[in-house]
C-alpha cells in the first residue's frame, strides 16, 4: 500500500499495481486539473495489472455539467468499464 499524491507516486514509479484509488481535492484547488487529465490516465493505465482496477472520486458539488461530461469522456476513453 502506498499512500500519497497520485500524480507524483505514479510518476515517480514503474511498480504496477492490481488497485489504484484517487481521491483528488476539490476542483477549485490549484493544480488538481491535472489528476482529470489524458496524461493522467495514461500513466494510471501503464500502472495497472492487467485485470487492475481504478477507482477516482469527483466532487459532483459546486461543478458545472460540462466539466463532470468531459472529465467522464476521457476517462471513458482510457478504461474499458466506467
Amino acid at each position: 500500500i502506498e499512500v500519497g499524491d497520485a500524480y507524483k507516486s505514479l510518476m515517480s514509479s514503474n511498480e504496477t499495481y492490481d488497485l489504484i484509488v484517487c481521491e483528488p481535492s476539490n476542483l477549485w484547488v490549484t493544480g488538481i486539473e491535472k489528476l482529470f487529465s489524458t496524461e493522467f490516465y495514461d500513466i494510471v493505465a501503464k500502472r495497472l495489472q492487467p485485470d487492475g482496477l481504478f477507482a477516482q472520486w469527483f466532487p459532483l458539488f459546486g461543478s458545472e455539467s460540462e466539466t463532470f461530461l468531459t472529465i467522464l469522456r476521457t476517462y471513458s476513453q482510457k478504461f474499458k468499464y466506467v
